[in-house]
């Protein structure tokens, strides 16, 4: 698809919209300017985490499912993170110097 590369923010899944949907990492990592990016209640992350981009400031992941964020999930360059209403119980699945590499 053109044009991803010029995508500076996203909202995937909306209220109002019961059915679920898969979005797969490696297509956000082609958003090479993406720096906001809010997903919903029915959006589920597929792939490999690494794959996530790197560039995002602003994350918002409403009800995200996990218990900790992946190691392999970059967060170095986040400064905004909503995790409002998750299942997270830890913030790291191991250590943290692992996840800003």
């Amino acid at each position: 698809m053109q044009g991803r590369e010029n995508v500076e923010a996203i909202q995937l899944g909306w209220r109002g919209i019961e059915d679920s949907m898969s979005v797969e990492a490696e297509s956000l990592s082609a958003m090479s300017q993406l720096r906001m990016l809010r997903m919903g209640r029915n959006v589920r992350l597929e792939g490999e985490y690494e794959h996530f981009p790197r560039t995002i400031r602003w994350l918002k992941w409403r009800l995200y499912d996990l218990a900790s964020l992946p190691s392999a999930l970059h967060l170095k360059n986040i400064v905004v993170l909503d995790l409002s209403g998750s299942s997270i119980t830890r913030v790291w699945s191991q250590q943290t110097s692992a996840r800003t590499k």
